[in-house]
């Protein structure tokens, strides 16, 4: 492997490189947490005597270590925003068999993140796992398009990306509310959505000690995943567990960040 490194601009073609994967198999089996993790992408609140919360999200870039079935992962993840006023988010894994990103373009209205475009790219060298889709976002429609298929889903107002509904979520963790639900397209599906906090406390992670708030992921009858965001850092995304079946558990914590021009530190 060798040391890969994209610009952070707003230009809208570039993205983030997300590297460190040792084998095609571990790049095809991480998609998985990899959509859990950049659903998380973090966009970070403002402080209290900023403006309003929604305002304006503060940009960021962080990296984080990631153990995804034996593999180890760097990952890189950033927010910036276009020379239109607009925001993008991106994730992505990169390795030289292979690579996996995930890219979302927003508005905001009113406070609120209004999706535009959703877009995801999966590439496999010699093997057929290869994929791409995506998603434009019109009021009351979202359009699908997967190769030479597309479809039109009817979706609320309110309806969210799996990358931009994180705002909303920081949103709800500054308000103080515990149990919330959100609209979400994944792929041509519309989903609801549901975190509920856990706890609060100190997280130990190798990056150091976090004021955290540890919220989980859940549906009808399991938990898809558990979460840890350091209130200190307007929360920040800190660790992430993504529940697999017989007990298994993806992970992913953080390393190192700037948010606002500052260094992320730890307690």
């Amino acid at each position: 492997m060798h040391d890969e490194r994209i610009p952070n601009t707003i230009e809208t073609e570039q993205f983030v490189v997300i590297k460190g994967l040792v084998s095609v198999l571990s790049v095809c089996k991480s998609a998985a947490l990899l959509a859990l993790v950049s659903f998380f992408v973090h966009i970070p609140l403002l402080h209290a005597e900023q403006a309003t919360v929604l305002d304006k999200p503060l940009l960021y870039q962080a990296e984080y270590d990631a153990k995804m079935y034996g593999s180890h992962v760097t990952v890189r993840q950033n927010l910036s925003q276009l020379a239109d006023g607009n925001y993008e988010v991106l994730v992505a894994a990169k390795a030289f068999y292979g690579s996996y990103r995930q890219r979302s373009v927003f508005a905001l209205e009113s406070g609120m993140p209004k999706p535009m475009h959703f877009h995801v790219e999966q590439k496999m060298i010699g093997m057929s796992r290869s994929k791409k889709y995506d998603t434009t976002f019109k009021p009351g429609m979202a359009h699908f398009k997967k190769r030479k298929s597309s479809a039109d889903i009817k979706v609320p107002d309110d309806v969210q990306d799996i990358l931009s509904v994180q705002l909303l979520l920081r949103r709800w963790l500054s308000e103080g509310e515990k149990d919330v639900e959100f609209p979400v397209l994944s792929k041509a599906k519309l989903k609801q959505y549901r975190f509920k906090v856990v706890e609060e406390a100190v997280l130990q992670i190798p990056a150091g000690r976090f004021n955290a708030v540890k919220v989980a992921r859940i549906g009808a009858s399991k938990t898809y995943g558990n979460f840890w965001f350091a209130k200190d850092w307007d929360y920040m995304l800190l660790k992430v567990e993504s529940l697999k079946g017989k007990g298994k558990i993806e992970s992913m914590e953080f390393r190192s960040g700037v948010i606002g021009g500052q260094k992320i530190k730890a307690l």
